[in-house]
């Protein structure tokens, strides 16, 4: 799911984990998913959407970056750039 989010993030082309889709769904309509509130929520699917939005999120932000100014980026957005650092690793062949 994570390599998914993150492609999502490299490709709007690419189809999103359902999570992903809810986590959307959530931001935009300032809704949780289910009926009720945050911990009405079946266990897990939060962690699980909030974690997918935020590697989403990073890999899109990373895409839309100046290329020319790379260095300045990743000193800017330490967290987001850790987080892109870390699907890489996921995507090695020996992870």
């Amino acid at each position: 799911m994570i390599l998914a989010a993150a492609a999502c993030g490299e490709n709007p082309k690419a189809e999103p984990p359902p999570e992903l889709r809810l986590a959307w769904q959530a931001v935009g309509y300032h809704a949780l998913p289910e009926a009720g509130g945050l911990l009405d929520q079946p266990a897990g699917l939060m962690s699980r959407m909030i974690q997918l939005h935020n590697v989403w999120f990073a890999f899109k932000c990373y895409k839309q970056r100046n290329k020319k100014k790379n260095k300045e980026w990743m000193d800017a957005h330490p967290d987001l750039y850790a987080s892109i650092l870390s699907v890489r690793k996921l995507r090695e062949p020996n992870a």
